[in-house]
């Protein structure tokens, strides 16, 4: 699912990400000539391992706060929020079959669930999304297991 909403964007803010192999499914993702920007913590990391085009170092509830702060308010992309509630919306009926499932090995999905981590939510109202491994703001959930 992220995958796809990675591919359709057209900026990638990774947020205390090291930007190895695992990260981006081998350097794949996302695609070559998206505009990346990194923030962490050691500088060390900024662009160590993936293209980028701004590093940022710092800490990064401080750092955002900042950006935040000097940030504009502009409207929301709706039609990209709608794009990004129907991937959300297809990986949770993807993933869902799983959740429940008895099947021995136990499923990472059931093995969440039964740990009480994560969970599966139906999001009934998305205001803004930013991808940090996923990170949903102003977001109205209702939690569907």
């Amino acid at each position: 699912m992220c995958q796809k909403i990675v591919y359709q964007s057209d900026l990638i803010f990774f947020i205390g990400i090291h930007t190895g192999g695992q990260v981006t499914h081998n350097w794949r993702v996302p695609p070559m000539g998206v505009d990346v920007i990194q923030l962490d913590i050691n500088p060390s990391e900024l662009g160590r391992s993936y293209p980028i085009k701004l590093g940022v170092h710092g800490v990064a509830k401080a750092s955002l706060r900042k950006m935040i702060e000097q940030s504009e308010i502009i409207s929301p992309n709706n039609e990209w929020l709608s794009s990004v509630q129907k991937h959300v919306s297809d990986w949770g009926e993807e993933v869902y079959q799983y959740v429940d499932s008895e099947e021995i090995p136990m499923s990472p999905e059931r093995l969440c669930r039964e740990l009480g981590i994560g969970g599966l939510y139906e999001y009934t109202e998305l205001k803004s999304i930013n991808y940090t491994g996923f990170t949903l703001k102003d977001a109205k959930m209702k939690r569907i297991s």
